[in-house]
């Protein structure tokens, strides 16, 4: 293989955050509020006067994070009643009270989250955009409850922790905590201020444990890597492939990147073609520079413009440049849609049957 025409491996960025959201599920929330949770709706499907009365019954839980994220959205859509039924039905089954300040917790933090899992799951997502949501989804989680890091152990052990979460080499504020906690309903605050020091406590530290978890493995998270399956070290050397890139790139520089992939492209184009490809380019700058109303529209564009979006505001143009960056510049984002085609569970539970039983189903694999 050419050197000088290197390989980019493409790893489902949506796989890799479904990978941490198991992880954080099973190995944080698992215990102190999974297990809550799937006994409140074992108590919860035996009484039918609450079914009736509410007329909706909690979603099934399976094993994945986005049930469970669906399951969370319903409790929170319904919890007037359900703390009602808790109230007057004080049983072991029931959850404690600062359980539900968890429960809000994991809503606000799965909905973030699925949002940008669904986001980056798309057909026509560029690799740059998802990329961006990635890095997106990680400042909104650090700013939601401030987190702080990394720091050097001298520096942890110089703190206040009575003032601090710790957690590893990243530090939030207790009052950072606090304050998000309290900006989740209005009713949360009577709920923690009347729990013990201790459960205060416990419960700040799994808020902190999931955030941290979270924000250290998504940050880590790359779409890309290079022939040997390391981390690609400078993701900008992809070649352009959305107009408002490529005015940015001068005829020289693009020049350079085509010579770069040269070896790939003649498997695929004659030497004709591909100069005429880089005569398109030149004509795009030319254009960009004499047409206002066209400088307009491609500033417009940003990181989040849909490939077919960015290219019609140029028309029938430059087809060969739209080609080159539409077929061969593009990389595929993602491989989910490639494992459902082959999934098995998939073709055997279709909606005709919908009512299958786990048991059913794990015979069929």
């Amino acid at each position: 293989m050419h050197n000088e025409c290197p390989l980019t491996r493409v790893w489902c960025g949506a796989h890799q955050l479904d990978f941490v959201m198991e992880h954080i599920m099973d190995t944080i929330v698992k215990e102190r509020f999974f297990t809550v949770m799937t006994g409140f709706i074992t108590h919860l499907t035996r009484h039918l006067n609450l079914i009736a009365d509410m007329k909706t019954t909690c979603p099934c839980v399976v094993n994945c994070w986005l049930s469970t994220e669906k399951v969370i959205k319903w409790f929170k859509i319904h919890w007037p009643q359900l703390l009602a039924h808790v109230e007057s039905k004080q049983q072991p089954s029931t959850p404690p009270c600062l359980w539900w300040v968890s429960l809000l917790t994991m809503h606000h933090f799965t909905s973030k989250t699925a949002i940008t899992f669904r986001t980056i799951q798309g057909l026509m997502t560029l690799l740059d955009q998802l990329q961006a949501a990635l890095v997106g989804l990680v400042a909104s989680l650090m700013e939601d409850v401030g987190v702080v890091g990394p720091f050097i152990a001298e520096t942890i052990a110089n703190l206040d922790a009575s003032s601090h979460v710790i957690n590893g080499r990243y530090v939030v504020p207790l009052s950072s905590i606090r304050e998000f906690v309290s900006g989740l309903v209005s009713w949360v605050d009577s709920i923690v201020d009347e729990a013990d020091e201790g459960q205060r406590s416990e419960l700040f530290k799994d808020i902190t444990s999931i955030y941290v978890t979270a924000y250290n493995r998504i940050s880590e998270l790359s779409a890309y890597s290079n022939e040997n399956n390391n981390l690609l070290a400078d993701p900008s050397s992809f070649p352009p492939v959305l107009p408002h890139e490529l005015v940015k790139l001068s005829a020289t520089k693009f020049t350079r990147k085509m010579r770069r992939y040269n070896y790939r492209l003649e498997q695929r184009y004659s030497n004709e073609h591909i100069d005429i490809t880089i005569d398109e380019h030149k004509q795009l700058l030319h254009a960009y520079r004499i047409e206002q109303v066209l400088k307009q529209s491609i500033d417009a564009l940003s990181n989040q413009s849909a490939f077919k979006d960015g290219w019609s505001l140029l028309g029938r143009r430059f087809p060969n440049l739209m080609e080159l960056c539409g077929v061969i510049a593009t990389l595929f984002p993602r491989t989910s849609t490639v494992e459902s085609d082959f999934s098995i569970l998939r073709w055997e539970k279709d909606a005709f049957r919908k009512s299958l039983s786990d048991f059913g189903l794990e015979g069929m694999l």
